[in-house]
């Protein structure tokens, strides 16, 4: 009688087990469904989600406006480098911009009729709505030997960024909402899980609205500045191209015989030396040579003394 009670009571307990396993599987599997129905629910946008809106280009345009990101790269030439720097930097300031990044090399000598000119790489930000008459100022800090512009359109990516960013946020309050009704360990994890997937989303497209933002608010401007000794003129003539060789080689001429007397009065002491020294071997030589001639003098001399006076008539 025990054992049949211990059986009946072992089939109960085990009954219960599995009844209460199918049910959390039943409330695992609606959650899913219930989330799954939540992603790919149909907000007025078609297949991908998005909120209902009017879609147009026009009315797009009037809400975003364009969106464009300009940027130019200017090669300027300066024989005053502290000035024509201090004026790009007192510019920037009256336009309203900003300086991204700079650097400054050269400045020094490598002897004393060696210089190496300065050399100067700005990155600027400009607001976009001053940006074409900042590169008119270009000429005002030095020569322009080179100016390049370009545009680019991310209207259409912006808007695409903005509306998957909001269906995005639609999802997450959903979720929260269901994380409130959520009965069970499994729900909360499952639910918990699909929102940190959601939310890692928007903070990545919040993260390329605000890039997307930033490019279009402000220009680029790249400014590389250089000194130069004299400023490059363009030859549109025989006589102009004449002349700039001709100036060319006086300059070139110039700085050769300026170098060479620097290099003379470097080079005196040492050449003093030398002149003493040519002098010295010179006088010793000639004294040799004297002393040898003197010898050969008094030999021959001796000789004809000694020799015999002859019988022949």
């Amino acid at each position: 009688m025990k054992k049949i009670a211990i059986i009946v009571l072992s089939l109960l307990l085990i009954s219960s087990l599995f009844a209460g396993c199918a049910a959390s599987s039943a409330d695992s599997a609606a959650t899913e469904s219930s989330y799954a129905e939540d992603s790919n629910m149909d907000y007025g946008g078609g297949e991908t989600g998005m909120p209902a809106a009017d879609t147009s280009e026009e009315a797009l345009l009037a809400e975003y406006g364009r969106k464009i990101i300009f940027e130019a790269s200017m090669d300027i030439e300066t024989l005053e480098f502290d000035e024509s720097y201090n004026a790009i930097l007192d510019a920037v300031n009256s336009f309203g911009g900003y300086v991204s990044s700079q650097s400054t090399n050269g400045g020094y000598r490598y002897s004393s009729d060696r210089y190496s000119s300065r050399y100067a790489e700005m990155t600027l930000r400009i607001p976009s709505e001053r940006y074409a008459e900042f590169l008119k100022q270009g000429s005002s800090f030095g020569n322009v030997t080179h100016l390049s512009n370009s545009e680019q359109d991310v209207t259409a990516q912006y808007i695409d960024t903005e509306a998957r960013l909001e269906s995005l946020r639609a999802q997450e309050e959903r979720l929260l909402a269901m994380l409130d009704r959520a009965n069970t360990l499994d729900e909360l994890l499952l639910l918990e899980d699909h929102l940190a997937d959601i939310r890692y989303e928007i903070e990545s497209y919040t993260s390329m609205l605000k890039s997307y933002d930033n490019l279009t608010t402000y220009s680029t401007v790249t400014i590389y500045l250089n000194e130069v000794s004299t400023i490059t003129q363009p030859a549109e003539t025989f006589g102009a191209q004449l002349k700039t060789a001709l100036s060319g080689s006086l300059h070139a001429a110039v700085a050769f015989f300026q170098g060479l007397i620097l290099f003379l009065i470097y080079a005196m002491p040492y050449l003093i030396l030398i002149v003493a020294i040519l002098l010295l071997v010179r006088f010793v030589a000639k004294r040799r040579k004297a002393k040898r001639l003197e010898k050969f003098n008094q030999a021959m001399q001796q000789s004809q003394q000694n020799t015999p006076p002859s019988d022949k008539p």
